[in-house]
């Protein structure tokens, strides 16, 4: 989808997010993935998508983005 890469050069920084030009707000659950990856399972079966707690990790990231850019708007 048009505005949900991190292709994009970043215009504003909200911690581990960020808005693309276009005002989407980006968070890298990619990072913490990778982090994670040596002592928690995070993918299902075919190792491509996650699997239960890899779900709650990706949803942690993306909540505590959302709400640390709404602080910010404050």
């Amino acid at each position: 989808m048009p505005g949900l890469t991190d292709v994009e050069a970043p215009r504003h920084t909200c911690g581990g997010a960020r808005l693309s030009k276009n005002r989407a707000l980006i968070a890298s659950a990619g990072r913490r993935f990778y982090e994670l990856s040596d002592t928690q399972d995070l993918h299902a079966a075919g190792g491509v998508h996650p699997n239960t707690l890899g779900a709650r990790v990706a949803v942690q990231i993306i909540a505590a983005a959302i709400q640390e850019h709404k602080e910010k708007r404050l």
